[in-house]
């Protein structure tokens, strides 16, 4: 399974790295291990890429990360 979608079912069920995604997503995704590709997907929030970084073929499988508000 992808690092990606260990993250994504991991921010699934842990509140302590949901607060961190939601303070400051892209220090947490690389605090996981996630690649620049891989972050950028999800800094996107577009399925379709998030699906084809994890390794996906069918975006709909992807649950969305928390949006963030980028500065």
């Amino acid at each position: 399974m992808s690092k990606l979608i260990n993250y994504l079912n991991e921010l699934d069920s842990n509140a302590e790295l949901q607060s961190a995604h939601v303070e400051d997503a892209e220090a947490a995704m690389r605090s996981f291990g996630l690649s620049d590709n891989e972050v950028a997907a999800v800094l996107s929030g577009d399925s379709t890429q998030i699906a084809e970084a994890a390794g996906v073929d069918d975006p709909e499988m992807i649950v969305r990360a928390p949006q963030v508000q980028q500065n």
